[in-house]
Order: C-alpha cells, then structure tokens, then sequence
C-alpha cells in the first residue's frame, strides 16, 4: 500500500497551483474568449475578410490592447481618480462611457490593421499576376527584326524608284 501511495503522491508541492488555479483560468480564459469573439466579428462582419485566418492578427492586437488599457484603467480608477468628489455619483457612469469608448477605438483600430494586412497581401498578388503576365507576353511576342525591317525599306525604296 505504501509503495502505491508513493506512487501517486507527488514529491513536489503543488498547492499553489492548486489555491491559484482559478485566479490562473480567470487570466487566461478571458482574454482568450475575448480573441475568438473579435477574430469571429472581424471575420463575419467585414465582408471583404474572406477566410478565418485574415481575421486573426487584428483580434490579437485588439485583445493584447484591450487587456492593457483594461488594466492601466482599473488602476487608474482605483489610485489616481476622484471621480466622485468632482461629478458625484454619475462620475463612474462617464469613466465608463470613457473606457468604453477606448475600447472602441481598439475595436476598429484591430479591423483598419486586418484591412491594410490585406490590402499588402492582394498588392503583392497582383504584382507577381503582373509579372507573370509580363512574362508571358515576352514569350510570345517575337522582338522585331531589325535587319528584315531594314530590307524592307530597301525593297520599298526600289520599287519606288522602279515606277518613277
């Protein structure tokens, strides 16, 4: 039994974890369910992203900045800011009219970043379209002869010369 109970019990202390586990999933759960949430409302709601993965670079930035501004906010509210000295009780309803419009600016600052992401990406597909093309015309088109061009003239000039 007590070789079993060795076997099972860990040699190191994981209490920490254990008293810290929901603090833990608290930080990582809801940033991370913020991102889907804004990669999903970039992607279904801009019609010009296409696939899932265009969406993804704005909603990283947007949620790596809301997670800042969230919590450079919060301290802001709770050590620097007297609020309710200076508007009353309606001095919190305007911070968060403030914080919610920050967030905003995030939200489309996210999507402006997606819509130049693409917009980079379908000018280098052109480009290399173009230059494809180019090529191909290249190939096809046949350089004009310089010397036929010059025997040309010479024939047109004597049979000028032969009707005069």
């Amino acid at each position: 039994v007590e070789v079993v109970m060795k076997l099972f019990t860990p040699s190191y202390d994981i209490s920490w974890l254990v008293d810290n586990l929901s603090k833990i999933i608290g930080f990582v759960s809801f940033p991370l369910f913020y991102f889907i949430l804004l990669a999903l409302f970039y992607w279904l709601g801009t019609v010009k992203i296409i696939r899932f993965r265009q969406a993804i670079p704005g909603a990283i930035l947007t949620t790596v900045l809301f997670v800042l501004t969230t919590y450079i906010f919060a301290i802001y509210v709770k050590d620097i800011a007297r609020y309710n000295v200076l508007y009353g009780s309606i001095g919190s309803m305007i911070l968060l009219m403030v914080w919610v419009n920050v967030n905003v600016y995030l939200l489309l600052f996210g999507n402006e970043l997606n819509m130049a992401i693409r917009k980079l990406r379908l000018e280098k597909l052109l480009s290399d379209e173009l230059q494809k093309e180019a090529l191909v015309y290249k190939a096809q088109v046949k350089e004009p002869d310089l010397e036929s061009d010059e025997e040309h003239t010479r024939k047109l000039n004597q049979e000028n010369d032969s009707k005069a």
